[in-house]
């Protein structure tokens, strides 16, 4: 049997918990009240979606390697470094920048 694999999202939740989001199958979100449980309601979440999509002869999809990348809000504007982040990293230690885009004391 073939092995896919979905990425999910967790967001901690104000009240405590973690939201689950399974972003590559529409609707697919769960909820736990710890990490762990949190991945357990994924998984039979991700399981009952494609139950459901082979009961209705639907296709089922599948994770093409992730593009992941991180947008950073700063006073000194927008950087997008989703496509090398490490060059960004390295950068911003060049220019002595904090994660918020200001510069460090010397």
């Amino acid at each position: 049997m073939r092995v896919l694999n979905y990425r999910v999202l967790l967001q901690k939740e104000p009240e405590g918990g973690y939201t689950v989001i399974v972003p590559i199958l529409p609707g697919c979100v769960t909820y736990g009240e710890t990490i762990e449980e949190a991945k357990k309601m994924a998984k039979d979440a991700i399981e009952l979606y494609l139950e459901s999509l082979k009961d209705h002869n639907e296709e089922i999809p599948v994770e093409e390697e992730p593009l992941i990348g991180i947008i950073g809000l700063g006073r000194s504007g927008l950087h997008d470094v989703s496509e090398n982040h490490d060059k960004y990293l390295a950068e911003r230690k060049l220019k002595r920048l904090k994660p918020n885009g200001t510069y460090l004391k010397n």
